[in-house]
């Protein structure tokens, strides 16, 4: 299994075909990983797609969820890169390089925000959204950061029936935050609000 990245004419994949061992391009891969989970949870963005990845994988499994993930990141919580739990909930890292994230089947995709990125492939930041566009449309349910108007401008015109749920740092979202308090550098109190009602702190 092989990532996007490695040229065709990398030593291992050169020898792998001289030797007639089969070998996948890793999208196509966890792709296939995707589509055996109930619940597959797409974490995409141009931005902060690891973090929150390991963030929402340590909330599952400090809750007692359970979950299987794959993120591109070591989670210091697990010592690891990925697990693999016992229930049919799967947190993956959802990659837009190269369309791979378009061959993932996420039954919940979150949209974190699409800036230019990989430029050498979209071309255009208006090709970039259509990608992203096409990820939102492939899942039933579709978190996205309601204060990115390129997130929102791709999901609006996505014509999809999926349950749509913002969040961001303004009322005008389902979820944001109110009394953000900057502690630290590592360390940032504020109230959850939902609809305009607290949730809890954080």
């Amino acid at each position: 299994v092989y990532s996007a990245a490695i040229m065709k004419d990398n030593p291992e994949l050169v020898e792998a075909d001289r030797l007639s061992i089969p070998t996948l391009e890793r999208s196509f891969a966890l792709g296939t990983l995707t589509r055996q989970f109930d619940n597959c949870i797409g974490i995409c963005g141009t931005h902060g797609k690891t973090t929150v990845t390991a963030m929402t994988t340590q909330l599952f499994l400090q809750s007692g969820k359970d979950p299987s993930a794959v993120i591109g990141g070591k989670l210091p919580l697990t010592n690891c890169y990925g697990i693999s739990g016992k229930t049919d909930t799967f947190i993956v890292e959802s990659c837009e390089y190269v369309d791979t994230f378009l061959k993932l089947s996420p039954d919940t995709a979150v949209i974190l925000n699409i800036d230019c990125d990989h430029m050498e492939y979209f071309k255009t930041l208006d090709r970039l959204k259509e990608s992203f566009r096409k990820f939102s449309t492939m899942a039933r349910k579709i978190i996205i950061n309601g204060d990115d108007e390129n997130t929102m401008e791709a999901v609006r015109n996505s014509g999809s029936e999926a349950r749509l749920i913002t969040f961001g740092k303004t009322d005008k979202n389902d979820f944001y935050a109110e009394n953000i308090n900057v502690v630290s550098d590592f360390h940032t109190d504020f109230t959850l609000m939902y609809k305009g009602a607290p949730l809890c702190d954080i």
